[in-house]
Parts: C-alpha cells; structure tokens; sequence
C-alpha cells in the first residue's frame, strides 16, 4: 500500500498547512542524523499539519507546534521513564539507537505511535504504545499503511476506542 491507499480512504485537505513552498528534508533529516520513511514524506506532503478524528495526530517536522522534534522530546523522555520501571512491557531502547522507536505522533487519548527504526526506513513497523505505558502494539507496515487499514477498521488497535471511527466526518482535519 501507499500513500494514494491512505487518500483515498481520508482525502487530505485542499490547502494543507504547515508546508513550506519547498520543504527541506535535507535540513531535517541531518537534525535527525537518519533518513526518514519515504511514506511520511508524502504524508506530509499531502495533509499538513492535523488529525484524523480529532483523535490521531501525526507530527510534521515543519510545524511550530508539533514538530516531529517536539513530538519526540516529549514522547521519548516519558517512554523511557516507564520503560527503566518496567522493560519487560516496553522492550524496546529508543532513538538515536538503531532497531529504537522513533515517535511520529500521538493521540488526545495519550497513547503514542512510532517507527521502530529496524532496518531500512521504509521497512519500519509502526510500534503503538497504550497511554498507561504498559504495552504495546507492533504492525509489520509503514504509517501510511497503518493509518489507511485503521481508518478502514481493518485494525483495531486494543488502545484506541472502538466506536471512534464510525459515523465521524471529515476522516482528517487539518489544524490540531
């Protein structure tokens, strides 16, 4: 799947915001000292800064208010506060160490989404952490592909509401 799988099943705005007429990748990807998904690139791309739901709210690296810098400041330093509680439920070390989470984003629930960065970046699976921090949820897909099947209800994550998705409109709305 792709990122036209995930538009096609959540139209992305007409005028996404937070996108610079030419965003620097590069600039962000040195910051980062990493390549990042191909897939998150164009789901930038495409949606901007927003959420699905009102719920699911990606980070964009080009936003002031939930950069993908802030969204891993934040996420990673509370991850691994639980994880030197209890490493049995959250195994994993986290960025910059390779096979490490790296968070793209978060929900109003607190739970939170990352890539584990496992070998080539558009191979990383999406790794979901319940609020609690007690475990987690790992799916062999890139985001956009997670993001599609969720909206689809073809995965229902144990620490999302079940009820969420059906009958709400608009399916993404940009701002957050």
């Amino acid at each position: 799947m792709s990122i036209d799988d995930l538009t096609s099943v959540a139209p992305p705005p007409a005028e996404p915001l937070d996108i610079p007429t030419s965003p620097n990748w590069e600039s962000v990807e040195r910051e980062l000292g990493l390549r990042l998904p191909m897939d998150y690139k164009q789901y930038v791309f495409h949606y901007g800064r927003g959420g699905f739901y009102g719920f699911l709210f990606p980070a964009n690296p080009f936003s002031t208010l939930e950069s993908l810098a802030k969204c891993n400041e934040a996420w990673l330093e509370i991850y691994n506060i639980h994880r030197a509680n209890q490493p049995e439920r959250l195994p994993f070390p986290t960025y910059p160490v390779p096979g490490g989470l790296l968070c793209w984003g978060g929900s109003n629930n607190g739970d939170s989404v990352y890539w584990r960065m496992a070998g080539e970046p558009e191979a990383w699976p999406v790794v979901l952490v319940d609020s609690e921090f007690l475990g987690y949820e790992e799916y062999a897909m890139d985001m956009s592909t997670f993001l599609a099947k969720w909206v689809r209800r073809e995965i229902v994550p144990g620490c999302f509401p079940e009820d969420l998705i059906e009958p709400l409109e608009p399916v993404f709305e940009p701002g957050g």
